[in-house]
């Protein structure tokens, strides 16, 4: 019994060395497999360079103010009357129509008393005149005639001798005269009218109020010519000029604002080293006190390539795609437009690696070429820095 068990353990063992010797010598006579290659040089993009004249655009953020505001002050004291119009914000005038009327009775009292004065102070002088200048007489008889109390007076007839403006003088007739006609002009004070057709924006006071001398009343505003001013920069600055078109836009506009360029402070505030430009709008779907954003289409352009600020290393450098390998170059960065800028010194034709992260210069990589961005970005975003004007300006 044990001598069978005995050769069955050897016979077992026999055949498990047979299989591995021969699975063995089946693995050492099968070919090797290679691992397919595998190309871990990095790609890129490139663009080729063409310089072209880029259009300038500068970044602007500003308020609308409307362009003919005016605060409406009382010159005179009085109650406010009511009239046709309630004088409260939001309501319409055309130019010359009655904004508000304050009582007047004691000044139109007091007019009529000195207008009185002066018809007695003509009438004491006409006998004199009939003896002395029969002419005059009948020039000043008919002026009394006309006269009336409760109306302007006219003009005082010509003096035509140095001795009958003696004696005109000597009744105080031109005297009283200018202090009817100052008078007058302040009556008219106690109506206040619309310079010009426009919106009331706020008001302080109401019917049947106080009004005092020298307190402001409202303030009103022509609603469709507004201007809006921003600040730029001294680079900025020097692109811009006076009939520049300004496309603008809230962020509730269905469409596009177009404004122009009016007017160019010339004085830089201390403050903010920036300039103040006014640009002129007139559109019925914008309101006083509202902001907007946009650029300035500047008249002036500037030839160069225009490539995004990603592609840009250090602000200054970017990487030249040549013979498989990728170097970096120092440009000059002329204009700055938000997310682009515009670089004047590379040479037509040379390709610019649009990718910059994880790439050293001499590095060698694989490429796809694609062509230059448009000339005309989005509307760059407002920026208080520099523009880096002919920053970092040579070459590596």
């Amino acid at each position: 019994m044990k001598a069978s068990i005995k050769s069955t353990i050897i016979i077992s063992s026999v055949a498990m060395i047979s299989i591995s010797i021969a699975a063995f010598l089946y693995n050492f006579s099968s070919p090797t497999k290679r691992k397919p290659f595998i190309d871990k040089r990095p790609i890129i993009e490139t663009l080729h360079v063409k310089n072209v004249n880029t259009p300038i655009q500068v970044p602007i953020i500003g308020k609308l103010t409307a362009k003919n505001k005016i605060s409406i002050y009382a010159e005179v004291s009085g109650v406010l009357e009511g009239s046709q119009k309630e004088f409260m914000a939001g309501q319409n005038y055309r130019a010359g129509e009655v904004m508000l009327m304050i009582t007047n009775d004691e000044a139109e009292l007091t007019l009529k008393s000195k207008r009185s004065d002066l018809l007695t102070a003509i009438a004491t002088l006409l006998p004199e005149l009939k003896l002395a200048y029969p002419k005059s007489y009948e020039a000043w008889s008919d002026y009394i005639t006309q006269c009336n109390i409760d109306q302007k007076l006219q003009p005082l007839p010509i003096l035509s001798e140095e001795r009958e403006r003696f004696m005109v003088a000597g009744k105080g007739i031109p005297k009283h005269f200018y202090e009817i006609k100052t008078l007058e002009a302040r009556l008219d004070k106690y109506q206040i009218r619309a310079p010009f057709d426009g919106t009331l924006i706020s008001h302080s006071i109401r019917t049947g109020d106080l009004v005092r001398s020298g307190q402001e009343l409202g303030i009103f505003i022509n609603p469709h010519e507004y201007e809006l001013e921003a600040k730029v920069s001294l680079d900025d600055m020097a692109s811009i000029q006076i009939n520049d078109v300004a496309k603008l836009a809230t962020d509730r506009s269905l469409h596009d604002l177009t404004g122009s360029v009016e007017r160019i402070n010339q004085g830089l505030d201390p403050k903010t080293q920036m300039f103040s430009i006014f640009i002129s709008i007139f559109d019925n779907t914008v309101y006083e006190g509202m902001y907007l954003t946009g650029h300035i289409i500047a008249s002036k352009s500037q030839v160069g390539v225009q490539i995004p600020r990603t592609m840009l290393i250090d602000g200054n450098s970017v990487l030249i795609y040549k013979e498989g390998h990728v170097f970096r170059r120092t440009v000059n960065i002329a204009i700055e437009q938000g997310e682009y800028v515009i670089v004047t010194d590379l040479p037509e034709g040379v390709q610019v690696s649009t990718r910059v992260q994880n790439l050293r210069s001499g590095q060698e990589v694989r490429t796809v070429i694609t062509d230059p961005p448009d000339a005309s970005p989005p509307a760059r975003t407002p920026r208080d820095g520099k523009s880096g004007k002919n920053r970092g300006a040579g070459k590596d």
